[in-house]
């Protein structure tokens, strides 16, 4: 483990996910050490962002999420805790927050804002209480350091990078059962055509043979009352 860093980290900056290998951090100059003391306490400014619209994933809500912060045990006097907190990843950095209570819990406005304010120096893991999380975790330092104006500043910037939204489950829809009728019997050997055509005649055929019969008896029957009309002439 080295000993005696020459600067002082500030910020660990964003991370995208908390299973990457190695952290992002940002340093100062050793001689920034003497005025770290003139500022005893600080805030944390985080600021959701809804991620981009272009990456056809379904954001999340910006207003109203809870937002937690963590003070993890690490001094930003002590070279070795400096080393130690070098050298973490996010994914060990939320580890050893895993057991740790929360330390402070607030909502976000409309804007996706919050501010923690009034914090001792220090440095603070920004996370979701929810198990659904809806944004990653990140580590800031209260306060921390400026590289353009070379001054501490009070107020730590915290933007962590959304998460998307879990896909949702379609709804359940119960099976839909169908009733088919049975088909018809088919008869094991279908008449003809010509089994048709020839069983139509015979009904015309056998009409016709009856009709004649009628008109016979009824010729019968004609003759045979002309010749009672004779008979009773002639007696």
């Amino acid at each position: 483990m080295r000993r005696g860093v020459a600067a002082l980290m500030v910020t660990v900056a964003l991370i995208s996910t908390p299973t990457m290998t190695a952290t992002a951090v940002e340093l100062f100059p050793a001689t920034a050490r003497a005025s770290l003391a003139d500022i005893a306490t600080g805030n944390i400014h985080v600021v959701l962002t809804p991620g981009n619209p272009y990456d056809d994933k379904p954001s999340r809500p910006i207003a109203g999420v809870p937002v937690g912060i963590k003070k993890l045990d690490f001094d930003l006097n002590s070279p070795d805790d400096i080393a130690l907190l070098e050298q973490a990843t996010m994914a060990e950095l939320v580890e050893k927050a895993a057991n740790l209570p929360f330390f402070l819990i607030e909502n976000t406005d409309h804007n996706g804002e919050v501010t923690f304010r009034d914090l001792s120096a220090g440095i603070y893991l920004v996370a979701s209480p929810l198990t659904d999380a809806d944004f990653h975790p990140l580590v800031v330092s209260v306060p921390a350091w400026d590289k353009e104006t070379k001054t501490w500043r009070a107020t730590a910037e915290a933007r962590p990078k959304p998460r998307p939204k879990s896909p949702e489950s379609a709804p359940y829809l119960p099976p839909r059962i169908t009733t088919v009728d049975p088909p018809q019997s088919v008869p094991s050997h279908p008449a003809t055509e010509e089994q048709h055509r020839n069983k139509g005649l015979g009904r015309l055929a056998q009409t016709g043979a009856n009709v004649l019969g009628i008109a016979g008896i009824a010729l019968a029957l004609l003759a045979l009352g002309v010749m009672i009309v004779r008979r009773n002439k002639r007696n």
